[in-house]
């Protein structure tokens, strides 16, 4: 057992007032600063505030990226719905068209048909002007087949030809 009068216990008492001494400093810097890059600048020590720093703009750099990954899957959600909505119309207008195609059906009938039929035809283009936070979901140059010519090797059995295919 150790005496009250030991020296290991100065030397705790001395290592304990320190420490406390250094966090209050640090609590003081850190409620006088705005954030902890500041803090760090005012102490003086430039590895601590270029570590600081360094870390600050990792912190906002990854926070920028998740904020964007969330907005693409966002994007592919809102537009996988939209998908899913234009083949449920797409469907209807099948089986409209379907019913319409009957001989036996009368005129009117075959025109309710054909006004539904138009209705959800105008509902289906309308979906190319949807857009998410400013952006298109549905881009009509990726979406569209341009007519462009396609250089193509042939190969016969016994003769390669050259030919230019309009796509």
């Amino acid at each position: 057992m150790l005496a009250p009068n030991s020296p290991v216990y100065g030397n705790l008492a001395n290592a304990t007032g320190r420490a406390l001494a250094g966090l209050q400093r640090s609590v003081g810097r850190t409620l006088r600063a705005s954030n902890a890059v500041e803090s760090m600048r005012d102490s003086g020590n430039g590895g601590q505030f270029s570590y600081a720093s360094r870390m600050e703009s990792d912190t906002r750099k990854k926070s920028d990226t998740l904020r964007g990954i969330q907005n693409a899957v966002s994007f592919v959600q809102t537009q996988a719905a939209g998908l899913l909505h234009a083949q449920q119309l797409y469907e209807r207008m099948s089986s409209l068209a379907s019913r319409a195609s009957n001989p036996m059906i009368s005129h009117s009938e075959r025109q309710s048909l054909s006004n539904e039929f138009d209705t959800l035809k105008q509902a289906s283009l309308e979906m190319n002007n949807d857009t998410f936070q400013g952006q298109y979901l549905y881009d009509d140059v990726a979406a569209s087949v341009r007519k462009q010519s396609i250089l193509a090797m042939v190969h016969l059995p016994s003769l390669p030809l050259l030919v230019i295919l309009k796509v």
